[in-house]
């Protein structure tokens, strides 16, 4: 195992972990290769760099379907998640995040199609963090500077101009080619109805139609003047 790879290892002082019992849940088999689960002087290390209390949190290494790959995840507040994710965005702009109600998976492998395989066999994260864009999709030049999570509060304010049916929204800005800001919006609806009229919403409302795209119960909008950019940002979504 590569541990400069690791976003923790960076963070973490001591250099001995407890090999225990402390997994992700997959829809699908994955082989097991090695387990660790952070020790309480760990945590407390973690803590203090992050400025965001840690509860729990595992370095753990699978094999699916033949490939290898490395799962970590840390466990905090569900009030602090999002700025844990920032965190994690900021050391490791280049691994795959997503998170759960009270904590953050990374995904560290060198194949983008591993990482999207992985995403859609975490039996805990959402339709909208299986679906969203993720950094080693990109172009080498591209980043995501920022990804936001709108409260609840604010669903319910935005659902009156688009209609009840929204379960999670995110704000995922991306820096590409020369500087330009593209931000894309994510709407996880709760049925297909519900999503088939919000997109209707958000396409009668859009002035580039292209930019609006509905995939089941996910809506992607994406947000620039540059219709170029806005048809290369569609191309990731197959």
């Amino acid at each position: 195992m590569n541990k400069a790879a690791w976003t923790f290892s960076i963070l973490i002082m001591s250099s001995v972990f407890l090999l225990l019992s402390a997994s992700a849940t997959f829809a699908q088999p994955v082989q097991t290769v090695s387990e660790y689960r952070l020790a309480k002087q760990d945590l407390q290390n973690l803590t203090e760099r992050l400025g965001i209390e840690i509860f729990a949190g595992f370095n753990n290494i699978y094999r699916f379907q033949g490939l290898q790959f490395q799962l970590n995840y840390l466990k905090c507040a569900p009030v602090n998640v999002e700025e844990l994710m920032g965190v994690m965005q900021q050391l490791a702009p280049k691994n795959t995040l997503a998170r759960t109600y009270e904590g953050v998976y990374e995904i560290i492998t060198l194949d983008h199609r591993l990482a999207r395989k992985i995403l859609l066999n975490l039996d805990d994260i959402s339709l909208l963090e299986k679906g969203k864009l993720i950094p080693m999709q990109l172009p080498g030049d591209w980043m995501i500077t920022a990804e936001i999570y709108p409260s609840y509060g604010d669903l319910r304010k935005l659902e009156k101009s688009l209609g009840k049916g929204l379960v999670e929204m995110l704000n995922q800005v991306i820096r590409v080619s020369g500087g330009e800001r593209v931000q894309i919006n994510y709407f996880h609806c709760d049925t297909r109805e519900n999503a088939e009229r919000i997109f209707g919403v958000l396409f009668a409302a859009s002035p580039r139609p292209r930019s609006v795209r509905r995939l089941g119960t996910l809506i992607i909008e994406v947000v620039t003047t540059n219709s170029e950019t806005i048809d290369e940002v569609m191309s990731f979504f197959k």
